[in-house]
């Protein structure tokens, strides 16, 4: 099998009895130390390295296997746009929960409150993960959205739809606004 990393031929290698995970795990000798393999080829075929199908396929007749990395700042500053993407559905989801409280559909806009929480609170751990990765601040704040967030528990607890409304509208969808800004600021 002949192998290389980021175009640059390591050599051949047998891998008799081996699976392509473990020839790939035996390689990262060959990786710097402060990059991660994005993406794996064998034999033209690719695949991204988080997929893990390809990793359990026997090694013993994959003629070529070439390896692509991306050092882990670039690819935390790569996946900042993720961030922004995520923002932007949260964003949505809160304009649409403002309309289905207007709307008198309550259930539907307590559900996708709901909804919107828990994606923000993957928001703000995409962010952490990806800020790591960069060397960079996060761009979202847990500590910003405290406040906003136990007032919206506090509102739910007591039933009062105009208050979670309100807390909608005028602190968690500007506090969302000022996120993208400032994703959009670091650029």
């Amino acid at each position: 099998m002949q192998v290389f990393i980021n175009d640059r031929e390591i050599g051949s290698v047998s891998p008799a009895g081996l699976l392509v995970g473990e020839v790939i795990e035996a390689l990262g000798v060959h990786v710097e130390p402060d990059e991660v393999i994005l993406e794996v080829d064998l034999d033209g075929e690719s695949f991204s390295a988080a997929e893990e199908t390809f990793t359990r396929r026997s090694a013993a007749n994959i003629g070529t296997l070439a390896l692509r990395t991306v050092a882990s700042r670039e690819l935390g500053l790569g996946m900042r746009a993720d961030v922004v993407d995520a923002l932007v559905v949260v964003s949505a989801k809160v304009g649409r929960s403002i309309e289905l409280f207007l709307d008198g559909e309550l259930a539907k806009a307590h559900a996708l409150l709901g909804d919107l929480m828990e994606e923000l609170r993957l928001v703000l751990l995409l962010d952490s993960q990806t800020a790591a990765l960069a060397g960079a601040e996060m761009i979202t704040s847990p500590k910003e959205l405290e406040g906003v967030a136990g007032g919206l528990l506090r509102a739910e607890e007591r039933n009062d739809t105009s208050e979670v409304r309100y807390l909608l509208e005028s602190e968690l969808g500007p506090l969302l606004a000022l996120w993208r800004q400032r994703i959009a600021s670091a650029s």
